[in-house]
């Protein structure tokens, strides 16, 4: 008989790790000091933002915060709202922050946003957290590349689900890479993995000979185990549901290798009327897909 798949709980959000970010006591939020040559008619999502310049800020946090923040100095005009909503009344922006990772950019910031506008935000699959998305808003679309690091906690609505609801029984088959090679990268190999796999999350368990990963769809009914030892045996690989998942992920991994293991900065996202895509190197080579 197969093992059943455990259920795993959301981790622990960490706090943002970003220069110019600081906890503020007074006004309970994460308070970011633009550069110097910020442009002054920005949104930014996520986060009350402090500022001398002229912001607008959407974040379901209480109204007193901005008096908190008339008392540090600081003036900006505080919208209590969904972040991934905007703020269409105040529109057009030239500049979109936010500081809470999203998978899927919100169309609706690429709609209040100019021409040359720029939409900046942590960027995030469910493989992977922590990348840093740069875009540039033209003729109704939006693309740009990953600009660095930026590790922030998910927009609520964004974070990937790990509800599990798989059958019981599983397919059993022999890994056709070691796991090690595959899983045991740093985090940017992950996170490029992610790109191509973005609906596909995992999590480690066990130790030594016993150490295994977990692989789950976002519809909770696709899970596959791997394990670590003996990973060549004809039981290493369990799949439960539809999806061969360690398929899916040693697919990834392949075209990775193939490409010449591109790191962060090879990678872009483009944003249009109709899907997200993913792409590596220039638009036009698209290794995702999403359709809202």
């Amino acid at each position: 008989m197969a093992t059943s798949p455990v259920r795993f709980r959301h981790p622990t959000s960490c706090a943002p790790n970003c220069p110019g970010s600081a906890w503020s006591r007074d006004t309970g939020c994460w308070n970011w000091a633009p550069a110097a040559d910020t442009p002054p008619h920005c949104c930014a999502s996520g986060s009350a933002t402090a500022t001398s310049r002229r912001w607008r800020s959407t974040r379901s946090c209480p109204p007193a915060r901005a008096g908190n923040l008339a008392k540090a100095g600081y003036h900006p005009e505080v919208v209590c709202g969904d972040g991934l909503a905007g703020r269409p009344a105040s529109g057009p922006f030239d500049r979109v922050i936010a500081t809470a990772a999203v998978r899927h950019v919100p169309r609706a910031w690429l709609d209040q946003c100019t021409d040359g506008a720029v939409i900046l935000t942590p960027f995030g699959t469910c493989f992977a957290n922590g990348g840093l998305l740069r875009l540039t808003v033209a003729h109704g679309r939006a693309t740009g590349r990953f600009a660095g690091t930026a590790r922030y906690m998910w927009v609520r609505s964004e974070r990937p689900s790990r509800e599990l609801h798989p059958p019981e029984t599983g397919r059993r088959a022999a890994s056709p890479l070691d796991p090690g090679k595959v899983m045991g990268g740093p985090w940017a190999q992950n996170f490029a993995l992610g790109l191509w796999v973005p609906d596909v999350g995992h999590a480690h368990r066990g130790e030594g000979e016993e150490r295994q990963v977990q692989f789950w769809d976002q519809t909770g009914t696709s899970v596959t185990l791997v394990s670590y030892g003996g990973w060549y045996e004809p039981t290493a690989v369990v799949a439960y549901g539809p999806g061969d998942l360690w398929s899916e992920v040693v697919a990834a991994y392949t075209s990775w290798r193939t490409a010449g293991q591109p790191d962060l900065g090879r990678f872009g996202i483009t944003l249009s009327d109709r899907a997200q895509y993913t792409w590596r190197d220039n638009p036009e080579t698209v290794i995702a897909e999403h359709r809202s």
